[in-house]
């Protein structure tokens, strides 16, 4: 079920369906949550921050990539996994002062 949510939002993220988009990913952020599994959380969190900044809701792009980083902070496990990298280039995005464009 996550998995089909999580794609449902990369699919109306590519097709430039926003809303549909950040709507279909907060679902698969809140079935993961209960999952637990921490990185996955993490990763359904850029999606989602990523589908907000392509609609132009920046304030809840930054929720969700800082929510992601906090996620991501004090796991060692992932050091050397991509998706980290992307936690980090979306961290910078949303650092104060930043203007994610």
């Amino acid at each position: 079920m996550v998995c089909t949510l999580d794609s449902l939002a990369y699919i109306h993220h590519n097709l430039g369906r926003h809303a549909d988009a950040t709507r279909w990913s907060r679902q698969a952020v809140a079935l993961m949550v209960k999952t637990g599994y921490r990185y996955d959380v993490a990763m359904a969190c850029i999606d989602s921050g990523d589908a907000h900044h392509a609609a132009g809701d920046l304030q809840a792009a930054r929720q969700a990539w800082l929510q992601a980083g906090s996620l991501l902070a004090d796991s060692l496990d992932y050091l050397d996994d991509p998706g980290i990298e992307r936690a980090r280039a979306r961290l910078q995005l949303a650092a104060p002062g930043t203007h994610a464009t």
